[in-house]
C-alpha cells in the first residue's frame, strides 16, 4: 500500500482581511499539491490559485510572453469531487474550511489570490507528498 508523506508546507495566507495575492510556494519536487482552505468571520469573496511552470515567474504581475501563469484548476474535496477550472475560483458566502487537491502536474509555483473580497479573513496552508 502507497502511503502519502508530506514533505514540505507553508502558510500561503493567514487571516488575510483584503484582496492580494501571496508569496509564491515552490512546489516541484513533488507530484501532488494540496491546499488547506479557511474562510472565517464570515467570509465572502474568492479564492483563485495561480500557477506556473516557468523556472522563474512573477506570480504578482500581469502574464505576458516571457511571464506566463494561469489559475489552476483544482478539486474541492468537501464537495462533489469534480474539478473546478481555476478561473471560476473557490467562492465563499459563509465560514468555511475546504481541502483542494491542485491540479499541478508539472507545476513549479502556486500562489493564493484573494479576489472579490467583501468580508471576512481567509487562511490558506499548503502541502507538498509524493505517494511513497
Amino acid at each position: 500500500m502507497s502511503e502519502k508523506v508530506i514533505s514540505d508546507s507553508t502558510v500561503l495566507l493567514s487571516a488575510v482581511t483584503t484582496t492580494g495575492i501571496s508569496t509564491p510556494f515552490e512546489v516541484s519536487s513533488k507530484r501532488n499539491v494540496m491546499l488547506g482552505v479557511l474562510g472565517a468571520a464570515t467570509a465572502t469573496g474568492t479564492l483563485k490559485f495561480r500557477v506556473s511552470f516557468q523556472e522563474t515567474v512573477n506570480l504578482t504581475a500581469a502574464a505576458d510572453a516571457d511571464n506566463i501563469w494561469v489559475y489552476g484548476a483544482f478539486k474541492d474535496l468537501n464537495n462533489t469531487g469534480t474539478i473546478t477550472g481555476g478561473d471560476t475560483g473557490l467562492a465563499f458566502t459563509a465560514n468555511k474550511a475546504h481541502m483542494i487537491e491542485l491540479n499541478s502536474n508539472r507545476i513549479k509555483w502556486v500562489a493564493a489570490e484573494v479576489s472579490a473580497h467583501t468580508s471576512g479573513t481567509y487562511t490558506v496552508k499548503g502541502y507538498t507528498c509524493d505517494n511513497q
